[in-house]
Parts: structure tokens; C-alpha cells; sequence
């Protein structure tokens, strides 16, 4: 009898090693099975509101940047995506420094700017031209099938345009893109 439980012990503690996270499917990597998803990320936090008078998109030092809890935010959620599955991604950013500082500190795959998803904050009417640009980019990318997860690191007024969901830094809104190149919001993430 105390060598079956020494048995069954051995086994049960065993199998508890080997069994990784990315064994288990998440809730956000079955969600993102539904086919044709991006997760849209607002970048990782970055003290301020907008950008400085005459800041210079070349220029990192001219525009609002990612702070000591912006660049630990991001790698935090970095982690929890892999967490959750997500080892490898297609990453798209904004050209904004704080987008692609919060791109590359995920450290899923080196981002790919995409103009579509620029800060539109300036613009007198920025939800027109930002969800006009990002619906036509999603319409003509989400034509043929992606082999892997596709991130897109953003500014808060893009997501609010496109989705209509308000984010906080580092929040991340799973889309699902439907044929028209709208979306669908299947569920918000914030990650800690």
C-alpha cells in the first residue's frame, strides 16, 4: 500500500515538472484561434498627455518617451503574452518612439512600422482619418491567412477610433477583423 502512494507521488510530482504554461491553453490563445485577430496594445505607459509643441517624429528626445514603469510595464506584458501562449508574433507599431520602445520590449518579433496606426492626437479630427487609415490597412492585410499572432502596438486615440474601447497604458483589446476591415472586440486585457 505505501509503495502505490509512493508511486502515485512520483508520477503526480513528475508530471507537475514537465508540464509547461504554454501546455495549457489560455483564454487568450483560444480566443485568438477564432481566426483573424490582432491584439491592439496601447503603448506602455508614458508620462503626459499628447506630445511637446515641435516635437519631431525622427527626434526621440523632442516627444513624450517611455518612463522607468513604461519600460518595465512592457517587458512585464512581454512575459505575460508568452504566459499565455504567445512565443513568437508578427509586431506592428506605430512610429512613435514610445509605440516601438514598447514593440521591441515585448520581445515577441522586431516590429514592423505601419503608418496606419500613427498618433492621430494633433489633428483637429483625428477619430475620421485614424479609423478610415487603420480600417483599409486591416482590410487589405487580413486578406490572406497569418501564420503567426499579430500584435499591434498603438496610441490610445487609434484604438478608441477603431474599436471604440479606451485604453490605459499597456491595455490590449483582442480583435477579431471582420471582412470589411472593421472590428469586432472580443475582450480586453490588462496585464500586470
Amino acid at each position: 500500500m505505501i509503495n502505490l502512494l509512493v508511486i502515485r507521488f512520483f508520477f503526480f510530482f513528475f508530471g507537475l515538472i514537465l508540464i509547461t504554461p504554454q501546455g495549457f491553453a489560455s483564454e487568450l490563445s483560444e480566443l485568438m484561434k477564432q481566426g483573424n485577430t490582432v491584439l491592439m496594445m496601447r503603448h506602455a505607459y508614458a508620462p503626459g498627455v499628447g506630445d511637446p509643441a515641435n516635437f519631431k517624429l525622427n527626434d526621440c528626445s523632442t516627444q513624450r518617451n517611455l518612463n522607468q514603469e513604461g519600460i518595465s510595464q512592457a517587458r512585464a506584458i512581454g512575459n505575460w503574452l508568452r504566459s499565455q501562449g504567445l512565443t513568437e508574433a508578427t509586431v506592428y507599431t506605430s512610429p512613435w518612439c514610445r509605440c516601438i520602445d514598447s514593440a521591441k520590449l515585448l520581445n515577441l518579433g522586431s516590429p514592423q512600422i505601419v503608418e496606419a496606426i500613427a498618433s492621430t492626437f494633433n489633428e483637429q479630427d483625428y477619430a475620421t482619418p485614424a479609423k478610415k487609415s487603420l480600417t483599409e490597412w486591416m482590410q487589405n492585410n487580413f486578406k490572406k491567412p497569418n501564420s503567426k499572432p499579430q500584435i499591434m502596438v498603438t496610441h490610445q486615440v487609434n484604438i478608441l477610433a477603431y474599436t471604440g474601447v479606451n485604453t490605459s497604458s499597456g491595455e490590449i483589446v483582442l480583435v477579431q477583423v471582420n471582412a470589411d476591415g472593421t472590428a469586432k472586440v472580443l475582450k480586453t486585457f490588462l496585464p500586470h
